[in-house]
Order: C-alpha cells, then structure tokens, then sequence
C-alpha cells in the first residue's frame, strides 16, 4: 500500500506497506462518508471482502499492451466499472434509508 498523500517522489518501491484489510476498510468508510453514504461498517467490510475475493491473473494469462494514450487496457475498465458501482452503491444506501423511516 502507498499513500498517495505523502510527499514523495522519484523510485518509491520502498515506501509500499503491505496490504491491511483494516486500513483499506477505514479508507473505503472514509470515502463514501463523503458522498453521504453512511452504511454500517459491517457492510462497508461485506462489500470490501468481496472486491478481495477477486482472483488474481497469473501473469502468463495477460495480454502485454504497449502503454499509451488512448490504449485501452484492464486498468480502463476497472475504472469504469467503479464509476457505475460506487454511485449506485450511494443510491441503494440512500434508498434504503429512506425506505426505513417510512415504517
């Protein structure tokens, strides 16, 4: 893990901390708080749990692509796919909020 907030720069190869669930679950809490979305941290960990889940790719099975822009690539998807899920996770938090303090 990296911090991005942290003033570094050139080859940061040593400043990476191993992965922590616990930092990463603090992290995703923290953000969607931001955009309103106030789910118990149970589900927030749910939700985080299962993003981990995700098998990794062997490096054989991988496509080797020329890095420019305008390439499409993994990391392009990912980051589409994110846009769709992070906002409809708000909607559906929002929702059920709202559909609770009508009972």
């Amino acid at each position: 893990m990296l911090d991005v907030h942290q003033a570094l720069s050139g080859d940061v190869s040593d400043d990476f901390t191993p992965y922590s669930h616990e930092v990463s679950l603090d992290h995703l809490v923290n953000v969607l708080g931001k955009f309103g979305y106030d789910a118990p941290r149970g589900e927030m960990d749910e939700l985080l749990q299962q993003m981990e889940d995700y098998p990794c790719v062997k490096v054989e099975e991988t496509v080797t692509q020329e890095a420019s822009p305008g390439s499409f690539s993994w990391v392009w998807l990912v980051a589409a796919a994110m846009l769709v899920v992070v906002p409809l996770a708000v909607w559906y938090g929002a929702r059920r909020r709202g559909a609770g303090k009508d009972q």
